[in-house]
């Protein structure tokens, strides 16, 4: 199955971290990077004896990060697939990970109900994040880098203070667990995906909750924001895409074509094509205007 995906910045190439073969026998979990224009494999990464559950470019394309169920997160880089260094720093699985807009810093989500800053080039952590009361599922950097923000399975939303570790605002209004969240582009704004099957935007100036994302009959598993913060995209367990106008909440376009749970989502930074990974294994791409598939 498909744990993860992501698109690089230039939207030449999307990256995709998925399961092989079965955890009582040869299981592991690979990276590979794909032409998107040709659909052709175009690097693979090193073997990854665990289960991946997620995986990010950085800023400039050169690099990967991915979080895994061993407790490590792993940078990559990108032109020979290699592992450059591997950070230890907590005792359970990684589950969410973002790369900072400056490049030095990386944020991991973890099991253990916390978020821990890295500095890249010096292999270290250097702050903890506390103040969930339960485990960290996804995690986003601000734009400019500044803030972080994180959904747990406590059912809030957390925005922190970066350089300082401290918890600035909580935002409650979900009814279950958050599976995923997102800044907008323009940092004012963060996104939020739930089990209870609604994504909702939230005001980071005044902590509320400005609109509600309702549509899917499952609960929501990723969400992002196109690269001009007009819409949102969200893949859920009842196996569907939903494209979303953030000014009115309403939906726009559903992708529909998966035979099983949609696990990752992504928009290409152009705007012009959405990514989807499925619970099969199934990787698709679609046109954003008729959502259609354009290969699988």
């Amino acid at each position: 199955s498909i744990r993860a995906a992501a698109i690089s910045s230039d939207s030449r190439f999307v990256l995709i971290g998925n399961e092989i073969g079965e955890w009582d026998g040869d299981k592991h979990s690979l990276l590979s990077l794909f032409e998107i224009s040709t659909g052709r494999k175009v690097q693979t990464f090193d073997k990854i004896p665990q289960r991946i559950h997620t995986a990010v470019f950085s800023p400039d394309d050169r690099f990967v990060l991915s979080g895994n169920d061993d407790a490590t997160l792993t940078l990559w880089e990108v032109a020979t697939g290699r592992r450059i260094r591997t950070f230890r720093g907590t005792a359970v699985k990684i589950s969410a990970a973002a790369y900072s807009p400056h490049h030095r810093f990386a944020l991991c989500a973890a099991d253990d109900h916390t978020l821990k800053l890295w500095n890249l080039s010096a292999g270290r952590d250097i702050r903890t994040f506390r103040g969930h009361t339960g485990n960290v599922t996804s995690v986003d950097f601000s734009p400019d880098g500044n803030h972080a923000v994180s959904g747990s399975d406590d059912k809030t939303v957390k925005l922190w203070n970066v350089f300082t570790g401290r918890d600035i605002l909580t935002f409650r209004g979900h009814s279950d667990i958050i599976t995923s969240v997102a800044f907008s582009p323009d940092g004012h704004f963060v996104l939020s995906g739930s089990k209870d099957e609604t994504l909702k935007l939230w005001d980071i100036s005044t902590g509320r909750a400005v609109r509600s994302f309702k549509g899917h009959e499952h609960w929501v598993s990723s969400t992002v924001f196109s690269p001009d913060g007009r819409y949102v995209l969200s893949g859920a367990k009842d196996d569907i895409l939903i494209l979303w106008d953030v000014a009115s909440g309403e939906s726009i376009q559903r992708f529909e074509g998966h035979s099983g749970d949609v696990n990752a989502v992504a928009i290409s930074p152009d705007g012009r094509s959405v990514l989807s990974g499925g619970w099969q294994g199934s990787l698709k791409l679609w046109d954003v205007n008729t959502g259609d598939e354009i290969r699988t």
